[in-house]
């Protein structure tokens, strides 16, 4: 095998596929803008997937990727970046708008350069996310009774949900049934 040509074949194809990967984010920009100003609905036409299909020769599968891909834009624009400094290819990016919540953008920006198609799809399905990050919730007045006597409190919302709700309402059913009992 030659060292050399092969090295040079794989700078070319490397290149060339920088380039293939700024194209796909113009057609990608180009998606965002039809969809943005329903420039695709034309008479006779289904769908954004039907429009870009019949525009592009594209089959409807692989349309109707590109258009779901388009749509996730604004919530992934580490990824997007990536696509158009072509560091990313479409299929990397569609993997991604697929599978990855809009919170862990730049993470999995960063895992998809170093990783296959297949890599990616494979771990990004079966990764397990942590919820997006909530803002404190904001405290509320709350009031308890005992007997005679009332008192404020201030409670975070959170504390307010149903499932502590059902725990105390059990915790007190079970207090009033054992002092019923004694």
């Amino acid at each position: 095998m030659d060292e050399v040509a092969a090295t040079a074949l794989q700078t070319r194809l490397a290149d060339l596929c920088g380039h293939l990967n700024v194209l796909h984010a113009q057609v990608v920009d180009a998606i965002v803008e039809a969809l943005e100003g329903e420039l695709w609905a034309q008479w006779g036409l289904r769908s954004p997937e039907h429009w870009l299909s019949w525009q592009t020769g594209l089959a409807p599968a692989h349309a109707k990727q590109l258009v779901d891909t388009a749509r996730r834009k604004a919530e992934l624009p580490t990824t997007f970046a990536a696509l158009a400094d072509g560091e990313l290819s479409i299929d990397q990016v569609a993997t991604i708008a697929k599978h990855a919540p809009a919170h862990t953008d730049a993470e999995v920006c960063e895992l998809a350069k170093s990783a296959t198609v297949s890599q990616l799809r494979h771990v990004l399905s079966t990764y397990v996310y942590d919820p997006v990050p909530q803002p404190e919730a904001p405290a509320v007045a709350a009031r308890r009774v005992d007997g005679a006597r009332t008192e404020e409190a201030s409670v975070p919302l959170s504390a307010l949900d149903r499932s502590s709700r059902r725990g105390d309402c059990a915790r007190r059913h079970r207090s009033v049934r054992d002092d019923e009992l004694r």
